[in-house]
Formats: C-alpha cells, structure tokens, sequence
C-alpha cells in the first residue's frame, strides 16, 4: 500500500531586483521630502525659542527699571558676554547685562559661571565656536552709534523715560541678535560666523515686543 504524500510547501514569496530597486527609490523620495521638512521645523522652533528668550530678557528689564526709579541697567558694554561677571556691589564700571538682570530671572546666586541654554538662544548655542564665552547680543545696531542709552565707564544709563520720549522708540533696538556679519569690528570666535536665523536676526524693541529685521547682507549693518 502506498502512504499518502505529503503536499508539497507553498514558496516563499521574493522580493525581485525590480521591486526591491523600486522600493529603494520610494526610500530616497520620502527621505528627500523629510528631511529638509525637518530642518524646516527645526529652525522655526529655535526661532521661536530665541523669542521667547529675547521676551524674557525685556521683562527683566522692566523688572529691573521699576526697582530703580525709572533708570535702565548699566554701565554696560555694548556686546553682551554669556558668562556672568563677578558679583561686586562696589563696582561702579561696566557690567554684562546679563548681571544686572540676573535676579529677575532667577539667577540671583550665579556668582560666577555662564547664564543658561534655556535664557538664550538654542541656534545661538550650537552655531557659537566657543559658546561658554561668546558673545549673544549687541545694545544696539553699529549704524545706531550715537544712541546707547545704557550707559559707557563713567557714564550713567538713561532714564526709561528718555528712552520712549523718542517718537520712533517703539521700532528702535534694544538688543539684537549677535553673529560676526554684524559688528563693524572682528568678534571671531566670540559669536556665530553668520546669522543663526538665515535670513533675519530677532531684535528685542524698547517697549519689549521682538521682531525679526531682515539681514542686509552687508557687513556691519543690520
């Protein structure tokens, strides 16, 4: 008697040369699509985050104003370093920004050290050569030389009051977006070597809202 035969095993199904070429290029077609969609939202969220940054910088100064019956922060230099300067109640010279405002945002006991990512721009931070040191913000444009309210040495800031008695204060420049195309001296190595936003900086305006000022393409201007 013969014993029943097996059936036989179903093939396996293959991918042919052309199905897995086709597959290859459907691949590099979405991958084509993606990535620069990436790098699109990516720059649009460090926008946004440097924004918000350059906001928080304007509430502090009001903070600060307020304390100080109406007087901006300063004697201030006109580049303003990421790492906080000493603290010294005696010092009647210049000081970083960043130290005069460090108690209205919650960096009150920073003696010493760098002020955070988070308080300053992300596309700054990774574009910086020597980001612990560098350079973030300028006080003011280069072309905009005779207006520096903040104050120089011996020198003392304005009153705010001064400040927004100019008719076109609301567009004027409090602090701006700091890269090496801007400035009229060579800050190499202290700031981005372009702007970090491609084609605009953000700039933060005397009455606190910021704007993107679109890039000249000129060296020392903005």
């Amino acid at each position: 008697m013969k014993s029943p035969s097996r059936p036989r095993a179903a093939r396996r199904a293959a991918f042919t040369l052309i199905e897995l070429l086709t597959v290859i290029a459907i691949i590099g077609i979405l991958a084509a699509i993606m990535i620069p969609t990436v790098g699109k939202v990516r720059g649009m969220a460090n926008d946004a985050q440097c924004k918000t940054s350059l906001r928080q910088w304007g509430m502090a100064m009001q903070l600060y104003i307020d304390d100080n019956k109406g007087r901006l922060p300063g004697p201030c230099p006109v580049y303003i370093e990421r790492q906080l300067d000493p603290v010294n109640p005696d010092d009647t010279g210049n000081r970083h920004l960043f130290r005069y405002l460090a108690p209205y945002v919650s960096l009150k006991n920073h003696d010493s050290g760098i002020v955070p990512d988070a308080y300053i721009c992300s596309a700054w931070v990774r574009a910086t050569p020597n980001a612990k040191r560098g350079e973030v913000y300028m006080l003011r444009r280069p072309e905009d030389s005779d207006f520096f309210p903040y104050g120089w040495n011996t020198s003392s800031p304005w009153l705010y009051a001064t400040v927004i008695a100019d008719e076109r204060w609301r567009e004027t420049v409090a602090m701006i977006d700091m890269d090496d195309e801007l400035p009229t001296s060579d800050h190499l190595t202290k700031a981005p070597p372009r702007p970090v936003h491609g084609g605009h900086r953000n700039v933060l305006h005397w009455d606190w809202h910021v704007s993107p000022r679109k890039v000249t393409g000129k060296k020392g201007e903005s």
